[in-house]
C-alpha cells in the first residue's frame, strides 16, 4: 500500500483493493501519511497544523503526537535546506556492516550469553587483551628501531 499504484502486479491490486474495502482507516492513514510525504517534498509548511489535527484523529495518532511536541524542529526539516541524510545513510551502512561481522556467541549459558559477542574467524578461546598485545616478533622490532634511533641521535616518531 505504500508504493506507487501503477507498479502493482494485477494480484497485488486485487489483495490491495480487498483490504483497501475492508478496513476503510488503513486508507485514510495511507493517505495522510502521504500527505505528510509531499509537505516534506515540497517544502511546505502551510498544512502541518491541519495535518496534525487530522492525524490526531486517525491510525497515526502516535505518529502525529511526536510531530506537535517537536514542531519547531519538524518546520525546520521541512523548510531547511540542509540534511543529514547522507550521514544517517553511511550510519546505517556501517551498522549494517558490523551486524555481519558479529554475531553472538554459541553453547553458553543463558545468564552469560546478555553482552557476549565474538569477532567472525577471530580464535575461540583467547581474550580480546591477547589480541591487541604485541608478539615477540614485534617487540623485538620495535626494539631494534629504538636502537637504531638512539645511535642516530633521533627517536622514533611513536616514542615522542
Amino acid at each position: 500500500m505504500t508504493i506507487g499504484r501503477d507498479l502493482l502486479t494485477k494480484a497485488e491490486a486485487v489483495t490491495v483493493s480487498a483490504i483497501e474495502a475492508g478496513v476503510p482507516t488503513l486508507v485514510e492513514a495511507r493517505e495522510i501519511i502521504a500527505e505528510f510525504h509531499l509537505m516534506i517534498r515540497r517544502k511546505t509548511e502551510a498544512g502541518l497544523i491541519p495535518w496534525i489535527e487530522r492525524a490526531r484523529a486517525s491510525l497515526v495518532a502516535s505518529f502525529s503526537s511526536g510531530v506537535a511536541k517537536d514542531e519547531a524542529a519538524v518546520r525546520a526539516a521541512i523548510t531547511s535546506p540542509l540534511s543529514n541524510g547522507q550521514t544517517e545513510g553511511q550510519i546505517t551502512r556501517l551498522k549494517l556492516v558490523r551486524r555481519q561481522n558479529v554475531r553472538p556467541r554459541q553453547n553458553r549459558s543463558a545468564s552469560s550469553q546478555t553482552n557476549s559477542f565474538r569477532i567472525v574467524g577471530a580464535a575461540p578461546n583467547l581474550r580480546q587483551s591477547q589480541y591487541c598485545r604485541p608478539n615477540d616478533k614485534q617487540e623485538e622490532l620495535a626494539r631494534e628501531a629504538a636502537d637504531r634511533g638512539s645511535r642516530i641521535g633521533s627517536s622514533p616518531v611513536w616514542a615522542r
